[in-house]
């Protein structure tokens, strides 16, 4: 019961509320940013942060989240493969942490469609655009 009654009343703190508030922003046109890098996004882990631990711990995963989030990164490979995004802190975030977007992004990880080079008698050979 304890849990639950701190977790509403997280939801009315005002680092909750300006999320909210960001989040009702962007739904509704009034705001364009881009998309996070990360999964969960960093509005959402900051949220997630106040509810579980309060002002403090939502302060520092926000600081830990505007140190990482900029455009400084790099991608990582071993043995000509991605493993991981280096960001501008020197850690390594593994490829699984990262947003859908950015994943989709990255060729290693999503090969294009081939197209088959010939067609059979009763399949037409399909040309791309």
């Amino acid at each position: 019961m304890f849990s639950a009654l701190r977790r509403l009343r997280a939801w009315f703190h005002p680092i909750c509320l300006l999320i909210r508030l960001y989040w009702f922003s962007k739904r509704k046109g009034v705001l364009s940013t881009r998309s996070c890098l990360f999964r969960p996004s960093c509005s959402h882990a900051v949220f997630q942060a106040c509810v579980e631990g309060g002002f403090l711990l939502a302060f520092a995963r926000l600081t830990q989240r505007l140190a990482i989030c900029n455009d400084d990164h790099r991608l990582i490979r071993e043995h000509g493969r991605p493993t991981g995004l280096l960001v501008a802190t020197g850690r390594v975030v593994p490829l699984d942490e990262l947003s859908d977007r950015l994943r989709a992004r990255i060729p290693d990880l999503n090969p294009p469609k081939e197209l088959p080079t010939s067609g059979g008698e009763d399949e037409p050979l399909l040309m791309s655009p």
